[in-house]
């Protein structure tokens, strides 16, 4: 893995510097949303490939709906950055839903809560409770301004006070937080500029990885326990 690890950091610094020279704010929010983005597929194409598996990947955005009371046909749409399908690109094939952000602070991490909430009850009326019980929800930030240990701590253990309490409103959502850079997120240092660039922690970034592995082997084991079931 550590191949792709260094890899994957060298060709994220490029990325970045090309933003060195770039002034026009909303071109800079896109080219870091499509950053991140695009650093997501590359970093579950890395742990699809250390599985071996010969089923297909699909990443992709697809928009479902949550029906409004007494209309099946309308209601409000929902679809999370990057979806990870195994073994096709049905509904049912989903495993992960990644929402991707440049960075985070508190008020932006309840909407996007918000959104896993709302994107799993669109997922109960497409594919049925049980199937969208086993999705899985992961926000993957560069930076981190959610106060706490997200920005000191590869792996979280006290969070935030804050975001505690927000998540204590949502208990059958589980959202993982990646963050892969260190250092809570300056709003008077922007790492688009040279002088205030930083690195991903190679670290960081292994632990996307493996989080990344963890849930597809867990979804095949799911799809080969049907299958095996479905035989009997």
């Amino acid at each position: 893995m550590e191949k792709e690890v260094k890899r994957f950091c060298e060709w994220f610094d490029e990325q970045l510097s090309e933003m060195f020279k770039e002034s026009e704010g909303g071109k800079l929010r896109a080219r870091k949303g499509k950053l991140v983005e695009e650093g997501a597929d590359k970093l579950v194409n890395i742990a699809w490939n250390m599985l071996g598996r010969k089923e297909q990947i699909v990443i992709r955005r697809r928009m479902f709906l949550l029906p409004a009371p007494g209309n099946k046909k309308d209601g409000y749409k929902i679809g999370l950055d990057r979806q990870i399908y195994i073994g096709g690109d049905s509904p049912d094939k989903l495993v992960l839903c990644v929402e991707c952000k440049a960075y985070a602070e508190v008020a932006m991490y309840k909407r996007v809560l918000l959104d896993c909430r709302i994107m799993k009850e669109a997922l109960k009326h497409e594919i049925g409770q049980e199937a969208a019980e086993k999705v899985e929800f992961c926000l993957l930030l560069l930076e981190s301004q959610l106060g706490g240990d997200f920005s000191k701590e590869i792996v979280p253990k006290e969070r935030s006070p804050a975001v505690n309490a927000i998540d204590a409103l949502f208990p059958d959502v589980n959202l993982e937080v990646l963050v892969l850079m260190d250092g809570e997120r300056d709003i008077n240092q922007p790492i688009h500029k040279e002088e205030f660039r930083k690195r991903l922690n190679p670290r960081r970034v292994k632990r996307a990885i493996e989080y990344f592995r963890q849930v597809l082997q867990q979804a095949l084991r799911r799809v080969q326990s049907t299958v095996i079931n479905n035989c009997l």
